[in-house]
């Protein structure tokens, strides 16, 4: 309770609250503020790998066209370049590294071509976590049927 004096002067007493929520925000401010950065981070790393993955499957898909081995790893990697350079705002195109080449050697295995999409996931553009940490690799391989039945 606020007791008034004549001359306009409040005398504090102990159930005076003004300035509590700002008190409480000062407690529960950091907590909030890394959880929305965790959230952040996080999708960040979710993004990153399912640019990877959609990199692989282009990738896959486009080296059907193609005649020869030599003919679908180009078509693969250019495929894989196009993706991963849609995400460059967000992705270091420095990071990725792309294989395309048969699957085997054979009758069965001469069949399948595959993709392999790798990205360092610490070489991102924008990362939120400033921890110093080893971030892990995201590696997608993709094999698909060239025809030939």
């Amino acid at each position: 309770m606020i007791a008034l004096l004549r001359s306009g002067q409040r005398i504090w007493t102990r159930f005076d609250t003004r300035g509590v929520a700002a008190v409480e925000f000062a407690i529960v401010a950091p907590v909030l503020f890394a959880l929305v950065l965790g959230m952040l981070a996080w999708g960040q790393f979710f993004m990153a790998e399912i640019a990877v993955s959609a990199a692989a499957q282009e990738g896959a898909r486009a080296s059907v066209a193609g005649l020869t081995a030599t003919e679908r790893s180009s078509l693969a990697l250019t495929a894989v370049n196009s993706v991963m350079t849609n995400y460059s705002p967000f992705l270091a195109i420095s990071g990725v590294t792309a294989t395309a080449a048969p699957a085997g050697t054979g009758a069965p295995a001469s069949a399948l071509f595959s993709v392999t999409v790798t990205y360092s996931l610490g070489s991102m553009s924008t990362t939120l976590v400033a921890v110093p940490t080893a971030f892990p690799t995201s590696t997608v391989t993709v094999s698909i049927s060239t025809g030939g039945y």
